[in-house]
């Protein structure tokens, strides 16, 4: 069912929960990983390109991907426009993305991420919401 799932990664416990959500579901299917760290355009590019990429490593060597086959990329823009872009351009059969990235007050202004791909976005989009640590 799913041969590429593209997870996008901020550096953020939510991201971290979305890639690690996303890595059983790779396993069990197979499937390769895209790990995409969105930087902001104003980046410089080769500092901005190095510190996404450190972004998505980082966070792809904090997940346990044991027998999952996971690449990182980088892209600038708007988040939200930008997963769309590359999981078109990757042609992903999933992307997954975390609730939370944007503190309350950004969210309010801008929208959240997770939403806006979720509305934008021409395949399915599993958004992975933070358990709650007090509920365990």
């Amino acid at each position: 069912m799913y041969k590429k799932i593209l997870v996008a990664v901020d550096g953020s416990d939510s991201a971290r929960d979305a890639l690690e959500h996303a890595a059983p579901l790779a396993r069990a299917f197979g499937a390769k990983l895209l790990v995409v760290h969105v930087a902001s355009e104003d980046q410089n590019l080769d500092d901005g390109r190095a510190s996404a990429r450190k972004i998505a490593n980082a966070q792809i060597s904090a997940a346990n991907l044991e027998g999952v086959e996971a690449a990182p990329l980088v892209a600038f823009g708007d988040p939200a426009d930008r997963i769309v872009e590359v999981a078109d351009e990757h042609a992903v059969d999933l992307i997954v993305v975390g609730s939370r990235g944007l503190s309350g007050l950004q969210s309010f202004l801008l929208g959240s991420v997770s939403y806006n791909v979720a509305r934008r976005a021409h395949r399915p989009v599993l958004i992975v919401h933070r358990a709650d640590a007090s509920a365990m």
